[in-house]
């Protein structure tokens, strides 16, 4: 079944989907073993997507993210940093829409499939020492859906729309490869990384699955005051460090405030060169010995953030310590991907990997407590999805 018969499906369930789809073609639909490849691959490209324009004053957007209130421009170079307490808890909304032809959809005249996914982030510091702040983080809520179409620039949509089909993902499986404890720098930098599992995603894309919760905190900020126009380099972020194979700049975009609150938007952009040899299987190796293909490519990212420092950490010194507030992101991927033709030796098979996506990220609220075994196992796809199948049989 291919992605617009899938649109076709009546009712337009997953449940009902997933019934009629051949495993090669949809596995992310198919069993335990499945779905923990489809957390693999939303994981892959959550962490791809970054970048957009700055939100206009005034108030939020239509996806929630925060808009600097207008002050004063400030002309003065200011430090930024993020601030750490110990016991602080933050909470992050991230909604995602992805589009293009990606693994494990893409096969040769595939259609380009649409996915939406939604993870809701709990930032806890754990402690503060001289190597940094230790912030734990846990994922609380987790979606994955399959989408009619692309929607269109500034439309927000919810998992029980009817052009929505969510797919059952068990939360515990998104928690045991996200959740993780970082190290962190007042710039953002960080030193050192516990925990989180990316090893059920076995092709290297040009990312760092491991350092996924940095979309609550995207850019690492300049260790020097900056004013507006000001830009520097930075080494690691969403796209991994590997040196001569990716870049990272920052730039303060505009920055305003008052002698008790400072608000900025940083941008950044940041490049990947992919260049991964493949075995048999079509997943990345190092090992020359079972290479039997390539995939090539460039990853481009972009993006703003929103930072606001409060009455206690703007200073006139010099600095703002403050904290991310929101960010507004989008990304672009071209790879080719090169593998023998099993039906027929002596041939290769070329496929075109792209993928264009745009990410939003907000503060999110503390989640409800689950009223319902069912709840409690899953992140709520399952009952959805169960819910909008049997309205359709009445």
């Amino acid at each position: 079944m291919t992605p617009s018969e899938l649109a076709r499906t009546t009712p337009w369930s997953a449940d009902r989907a997933a019934a009629s789809m051949p495993a090669r073609q949809w596995p992310i639909l198919l069993a335990a073993s499945a779905r923990r490849r489809a957390v693999g691959i939303a994981a892959a490209l959550v962490t791809l997507f970054a970048g957009a324009s700055a939100t206009a004053a005034g108030g939020p957007d239509k996806h929630g993210v925060p808009a600097p209130a207008p002050t004063k421009s400030i002309a003065t170079p200011l430090r930024l940093a993020y601030g750490y307490k110990t016991g602080d808890v933050r909470r992050y909304h991230v909604v995602g829409y992805f589009n293009g032809h990606f693994p494990p959809f893409v096969t040769e005249g595939s259609e380009a499939v649409h996915l939406m996914i939604q993870l809701d982030y709990a930032a806890t510091v754990k402690k503060e020492s001289d190597k940094g702040a230790d912030v734990e983080f846990n994922v609380e809520q987790a979606a994955l859906a399959v989408l009619r179409a692309e929607p269109p620039e500034g439309v927000t949509l919810k998992m029980d729309d009817k052009d929505v089909a969510e797919l059952p993902v068990p939360l515990e499986q998104v928690q045991k490869m996200f959740n993780a404890t970082a190290t962190f720098k007042p710039t953002g930098e960080i030193a050192s990384i516990r925990g989180g599992d990316s090893s059920s995603m076995k092709l290297d894309i040009g990312i760092d699955l491991r350092k996924l919760f940095l979309v609550t905190a995207p850019i690492t900020l300049s260790d020097k005051p900056v004013k507006t126009g000001d830009q520097w380099p930075f080494t690691d972020g969403l796209l991994g460090s590997k040196p001569g194979k990716t870049t990272y700049t920052g730039r303060l975009q505009s920055i305003a405030g008052n002698a008790k609150s400072v608000q900025a938007v940083v941008w950044q952009q940041a490049d990947s060169t992919v260049d991964s040899q493949l075995d048999k299987e079509g997943n990345s190796t190092t090992d020359a010995k079972a290479a039997v293909g390539t995939l090539v490519g460039n990853v481009s990212l972009k993006g703003t953030e929103q930072f606001a420092a409060g009455a206690d950490g703007a200073a006139p010194s010099g600095s703002a310590t403050g904290r991310a507030t929101g960010a507004k992101l989008t990304m672009v991927a071209s790879l080719k991907r090169t593998l023998p033709d099993p039906d027929k030796p002596g041939t290769q098979v070329v496929t075109d990997i792209d993928i264009k996506a745009r990410l939003y990220v907000s503060p999110a609220a503390k989640p409800a407590p689950a009223k319902t075994a069912t709840d409690a196992g899953h992140t709520g796809g399952g009952k959805r999805a169960a819910t909008k199948a049997a309205a359709a049989k009445g």
